[in-house]
Formats: C-alpha cells, sequence, structure tokens
C-alpha cells in the first residue's frame, strides 16, 4: 500500500510466535492470502549475514568450491560497505540468491514466517496479553 515503508512481521502459528512481555500484547490475525508474503526464516539468517543462498545442497559445495578457486577464504567479503566495490560480479551473485529466500522447501511452522504490509481492524480475531500473576501470556 501507499506509504508503506517497512513490513510487519509474522508468526505463522501460535506454537511458534513471540509471547507478550511486561507492556505488550499479540494480535491473532485473520490475513486474506493474497496479502501475505511466506518466507523461509532460515533462509532468512543468510541475507542478515551478506551470505549466498544456496539452493541445495550439492549447490552450496559448488559455490564454495567457486571462492576457494578465485583465492577467497569466505562469502563474507562482498557486500560489506568497505569491500564491496572490489567484487561487483560476487556481490551480485550473493544479491541474486537472496530471492531463494521466498522458495519454502519445507512448510512447517518453526521456519515458514510471513510479512504482511498493514494490519487493518477486521483483520484483529483476538488479543493475547501478558499476564503479571503467573508470568505467562493468556488470551
Amino acid at each position: 500500500p501507499k506509504g508503506v515503508e517497512f513490513p510487519v512481521w509474522c508468526s505463522i502459528s501460535e506454537e511458534n510466535m513471540l509471547r507478550p512481555i511486561p507492556d505488550t500484547i499479540v494480535y491473532v490475525l485473520e490475513v486474506d492470502r493474497s496479502e501475505i508474503i511466506y518466507f523461509d526464516g532460515s533462509k532468512w539468517d543468510y541475507v542478515l549475514n551478506h551470505l549466498y543462498i544456496p539452493k541445495d545442497k550439492e549447490d552450496a559445495e559448488a559455490y564454495n568450491k567457486k571462492l576457494e578457486e578465485k583465492g577467497f577464504k569466505h562469502g563474507f567479503s562482498f557486500i560489506d560497505k568497505k569491500t564491496r566495490h572490489f567484487y561487483p560480479t560476487e556481490r551480485k551473485i550473493v544479491m541474486n540468491s537472496w530471492m531463494r529466500v521466498f522458495e519454502i522447501d519445507e512448510w512447517n511452522i518453526f521456519k515458514v514466517q510471513a510479512n504482511i504490509w498493514q494490519i487493518k481492524k477486521d483483520m484483529i480475531k483476538d488479543i493475547i496479553y501478558y499476564d503479571e500473576e503467573s508470568r505467562l501470556y493468556n488470551k
């Protein structure tokens, strides 16, 4: 939507959601599928660390072999602000691989996460509050 700058990061299940802590709440949402972007949270770690996301084990091995052949000890150097201009080809390869974050190889509640762009009032189906006495959450 117009004016949106950042996505709202969501868990796809109550079992793997962040629990409310003091002075916070958790919304339980029902969102139309067309308004959700699902992604593999374990692959997101590669993006955060500026690393190549391999297609599979063989691709990872081939990529690491190419790095070794080029004299690189690891793949951490290509995105760093100080050195990225030295490696435009490698940087492009790494950044292009990041689209694989949207390729979900195994659909489970611990790996799959979601982004939405806004929370509309009609999406809110429940609110979970922190319970100070039990130090747990409750509905």
